[in-house]
Formats: C-alpha cells, structure tokens, sequence
C-alpha cells in the first residue's frame, strides 16, 4: 500500500473549484424539458403537387402532429392542392396518407394514414398562450426533423387573412424562428402544456399579397440602427430587415378543432352574425373606457343572432358573460366554441350602457382547395424500386420492389404481405412499379414472388375497390414510391 498526504485546502480554494465545477457542469437548456416525450407525437408531412411539365412535382414539407391512431393534424397551408401525400414517422417509417378533412377558419387540416406512426399526443390539457411567456415551438425544418426553436408569446388578438376565407382574430404570434417546414408545429409553454400549432411563418417576395397560397405571408419589420451594424456599415442610413411574422393556432382552438374534424369531418363553429372593429380612441376617451376599450360593430348579419338580440352597427360591446372585450380576437374566442348557447352581451350606445341576451348560431367554414383522387383498384401495399446495394445482398439480377408499408385488413395483408419483403416477379415478369400497376388496375387476381429471410413465396392477390378515405396515389417521382 502506498500512502498519500493530501494537503488540506482552505476556503478561498474550496470557493475557487466550486466556481471551476459550475463552469464546465452542463448548462440546463430553458423550454427543453416542456418538449420531453413529445417527439414521438411529430411526423413530417410531404405534400406533392403535380405541375404542368410531366414528371416534374412542386413539393410542400410541414410538420403533423399525431392525434389518434392514424390520424395527423397539421397547417392547411401545407395540405392546400396536394396530389400526394406521405408522412414520415419519428422511427424514419414512411407511409401514403389521405387528406380527408379540413377548416377554413382555423386553417388546420387532418390526415388519415395507412398505417399508424407515432404516440397520439394528450389534447386534454391544451390552454390558450399568456402574452409574453416562453415557448419552444418543435417541429421539422427544411425537411429535418426535431428542430426546436425558443421565442416567447410576442402578440396576442393577431389576424389570420385569406382570400376566400373569414379572417381568424384569434391567433397568436410567437418570436421563436420558424424556417420552411415548420408550419403545423405544436407549440409548448415551459409547464409543458401545448398551447398552439404554426399555422403560417413565411417572407412575402415581390409583388404577392399576404397570403401564403400564392408565395407571400405576413411579415414585421425590424428596424436595425447604424450601431447595431458591423462596422464598416456604421455610416451609412438605418437598415430595414424583414422577419417572418410567425402566427400560430390556439391550444384550446385547437383542442376543439380536432375533436370536431375527427368526430364530424367539419367543425361546427358559434356564430354571433356581426363583424367588428377596434374601438376609436377618441370615443375610448370621451367615455372614459379605460384599458377595456371593447370592439366597434361594424355591420350586423340581417336575421342573424346579433341582429335578434337588438345590436345595431356603431355599438361598442364592452363585456361577454361578464368577461371585458378588448378587440376582436376576445369576442372570438367567447364565440367560437360556444354554437347554440346563451351569450350575455355589454354594450354602449348614444353614451349609455345595456345589457342583451343572445343564443349563438352555428357556422361551418368548408377548407377551400382539398383535392380528392379518383378511387381505383387497390391492394394496400405502398413499394418503392429495391436499391441496388440490397439487391447485389439478395443476388437479384432483374428489377424488384420493396415493401414499404401494408395497410392493416388490405388485399397485400390478407394475402400475407409484410413490410420488408421484396417482391421479384409480377405474374412471371420483372417487378417495377409499372407491371405491378398493371396488374392492380386490371383488378383481376395475379400472382407475386417474394423474397423473404432467405426463402422465395409466392403469393395471391385480389384488388378491391379502396375503402371510404383512402385515395389511391400514381408513382411518386420524386420520393420513388408508389401506393396501389
């Protein structure tokens, strides 16, 4: 045994590594703990969008959120005109989806996948924002899945614009940045409640409107000053830089949509039948209104509910069930998940205050742009062209197809198709995504070869026309798959 002498240390240097320790400990990341076990609720959205020249797809990528077994929410500006959809799991897993419903006014669209990915995340405990807290907004960027972004709640009461749809009061924005692909993204306070999704974050370029269908998207304007700049940029005049103005759908908004889309296939909104406007500040200080500055009623929906209860234009609600109004996005949110109950209403006219009892009507707001394909044969089976590195290990000589996915009690499952198998002939020929098509559009029954583990099967299919929400895709040029 050797025996050391260990110096006895003093104060100053027991305080000296104490601060050493603290230096290289790992630092806690704010907001990462409010992300933790949600990963396997995101899956990437690739929507395929065929254009003139043949061959040749425009492709949107988002983020989805997975809310039932086989069930995706996800920004409609992502889903808008799509010819083709699939969705990537947080195991890598790709398989075909179906856009099967979508609202216009929140701007949320849901997917039905042919084969569940992912944990269906809890919607019980979504809250609406508080302005100004932290949030982690998580989700895929420029096709990248797990991208986290920090910001906080930077506004409250904004307004989602688009052409041929009612304008959305009651979104919110967050300062987090969000980079192509990020639209869908949930976002989460650091209590790790959801309490929204991305439903927009892009730069308009020259000559767009605001909306992001055609290229643009609303944006803020940062002003950056001459000594914010680098140096040799100093002298010159102050710089106008613009940032995507991220705007995102509330947690209990969204709480309600989907439970609505997944139940019904719509959403059945409140509707009170006016349209409002801010307050003029003269009118809020000739009255004394304070910081509860209420909405001006700018017109009134004839037969409506507004126009029942006895509102006129020029009125100025002040309160609903006793909550004060400040803006628009209040009424809205009081409104909108209410359709067919009371509302008691504060109002000011000609100086004086009244109080008017109203029932909500209902509304629907169809998603305008959904696209449907035409139903045909079908097997289940989503393949792709067998790389050439697993057919030099299977020693095949001619072309094969890989197995992607199997739909659950599809034509391919009941004949015992599995995913990873590969098929090496169609009826005696070469396997390609062209005979196997044939054999499927004949809908006729036809026989595969399959290698699998070693052994050679050979299989019977019988196509069935799909069943109701499952659209049957064409070749995918550009992701190398087909669903038949």
């Amino acid at each position: 045994m050797i025996a050391t002498r260990i110096p006895r240390m003093g104060a100053h240097t027991v305080s000296l590594l104490a601060l050493l320790l603290a230096a290289v400990a790992p630092a806690q990341v704010p907001g990462l703990d409010s992300t933790a076990g949600h990963g396997d609720s995101l899956v990437t959205v690739t929507a395929l969008i065929e254009t003139d020249e043949p061959g040749t797809w425009r492709r949107h990528v988002g983020t989805g959120l997975v809310v039932g077994p086989g069930l995706v929410v996800t920004s409609s500006y992502v889903v808008q005109g799509i010819d083709q959809l699939i969705v990537e799991g947080p195991d890598g897993r790709r398989v075909s989806a179906t856009l099967v419903a979508g609202d216009g006014l929140s701007r949320l669209a849901l997917l039905r996948l042919h084969q569940a990915l992912g944990t269906p995340i809890d919607l019980g405990a979504a809250r609406n924002p508080v302005l100004g807290e932290p949030v982690t907004a998580m989700g895929t960027a420029y096709g990248f899945p797990g991208k986290l972004s920090r910001g906080i709640v930077s506004g409250l009461d904004r307004t989602v614009m688009d052409e041929g749809l009612p304008a959305m009061s009651a979104a919110f924005e967050i300062s987090a940045d969000a980079e192509p692909g990020m639209s869908g993204a949930p976002v989460f306070a650091d209590d790790g409640a959801l309490v929204g999704a991305i439903l927009i974050a892009t730069i308009p370029e020259a000559g767009t409107t605001h909306s992001p269908l055609d290229g643009g998207g609303l944006v803020a304007y940062n002003l950056l000053l001459p000594d914010s700049l680098p140096s040799d940029r100093r002298d010159g005049p102050p710089v106008v830089v613009a940032n995507p103005l991220v705007l995102c759908a509330e947690g209990e908004t969204l709480r309600y949509a989907v439970e609505d889309l997944v139940a019904e296939g719509q959403v059945t909104w409140g509707r009170v039948g006016l349209s409002v406007g801010p307050t003029p500040m003269d009118l809020v200080d000739h009255f004394g209104l304070g910081e509860s500055r209420g909405s001006v009623v700018l017109s009134v929906a004839e037969d409506g509910p507004a126009d029942a209860a006895g509102l006129e234009a020029g009125d100025v609600l002040l309160a609903a069930d006793g909550q004060p109004l400040d803006g628009g996005g209040e009424l809205m949110r009081q409104v909108l998940t209410r359709p067919g109950e009371t509302l008691s209403l504060e109002y000011l006219r000609a100086g004086d205050r009244h109080t008017t009892t109203l029932t909500l009507g209902t509304a629907t707001v169809p998603l305008t742009g959904l696209t449907e394909n035409a139903p045909g044969a079908w097997i289940g089976a989503l393949v792709a062209s067998t790389s050439s590195t697993l057919a030099a290990q299977l020693d095949l000589e001619g072309a094969a197809l890989s197995v992607i996915s199997v739909a659950p009690g599809s034509p391919a499952a009941q004949a015992g198709l599995l995913a990873g198998d590969v098929i090496t002939e169609v009826d005696g020929e070469g396997a390609t995504a062209g005979t196997l098509g044939s054999a499927v559009e004949a809908a006729e029954g036809f026989e595969i070869t399959v290698a699998r583990d070693g052994d050679s099967l050979h299989l019977q299919l019988t196509p069935t026309p799909p069943p109701p929400g499952v659209v049957v895709h064409s070749a995918d040029a550009e992701l190398g798959m087909t669903e038949l």
